[in-house]
């Protein structure tokens, strides 16, 4: 019965649903349930997130989601606005994966050779910092 509804609010309401489904398939995957879909009209859809980062990312991933919701129809532009008092989830973080010894070694090589300053300090700090990181999760 609810497929033969003709109401246009209850079409409207449809196409917007149909527009969220695409959002959450198109996105990173940290990004699922941050962005939501505020509105569309003329082929502009509207996007609403709850904080200048995710807006950032989304609009670092525009190339992808207008490929992903062309394909919906209709969508010509994406607009991204930040509403600070929208009630998203937070984003998940992206997994972190380790540096390989082997990497960790051409960075070590690489601050010995650095003259002393600030680049060299901070790459000596990230090697001892992933050296650590990498001994306690393999259990050492």
């Amino acid at each position: 019965m609810l497929n033969q509804v003709r109401d246009p609010l209850w079409t409207r309401a449809r196409q917007l649903l149909a527009l969220q489904a695409a959002l959450d398939d198109a996105v990173p995957p940290e990004l699922r349930g941050a962005v939501l879909v505020a509105g569309w009209r003329d082929g502009v859809l509207e996007l609403a997130c709850g904080s200048g980062a995710v807006a950032a990312r989304l609009r670092q991933s525009a190339p992808l989601l207008d490929k992903a919701l062309a394909a919906q129809g209709q969508v010509r532009e994406v607009r991204v606005r930040v509403m600070p008092h929208l009630q998203t989830s937070r984003p998940a973080r992206a997994a972190r994966v380790p540096l390989s010894e082997a990497a960790l070694q051409e960075l070590d090589q690489a601050a010995r050779t650095l003259h002393e300053g600030p680049l060299k300090a901070a790459l000596a700090r990230m090697v001892m910092h992933h050296r650590q990181g990498w001994r306690r999760g393999k259990g050492e």
